[in-house]
């Protein structure tokens, strides 16, 4: 197994990027991850790259994550799918 992490930030936007591969017989699972975080620190899009030690190129697959305007640290939607709450939250 090998991984590489780097944390960057611009204005108010903290990156950090993961890649890791592992191999488990013939297989080898390779890529890099970027999450994307507000300055709340809530985590506002996943990226997936292939792996690399470097910059990462063009993403495979990104999810967003979206947030309540008044209640800052409510999620209401990911990946496309909105969320749902009760009265209890």
């Amino acid at each position: 197994m090998s991984c590489c992490f780097f944390i960057t930030q611009v204005n108010d936007v903290i990156t950090t990027t993961y890649s890791s591969t592992v191999e488990a017989g013939n297989v080898t699972a390779a890529c890099a991850f970027r999450y994307t975080y507000d300055k709340g620190g809530n985590i506002t899009e996943k990226s997936v790259y292939p792996f690399t030690t470097g910059t990462p190129g063009t993403a495979t697959d990104t999810i967003a994550y979206t947030y309540d305007s008044t209640w800052k640290d409510k999620m209401t939607s990911f990946d496309g799918y909105t969320l749902d709450y009760d009265a209890l939250g």
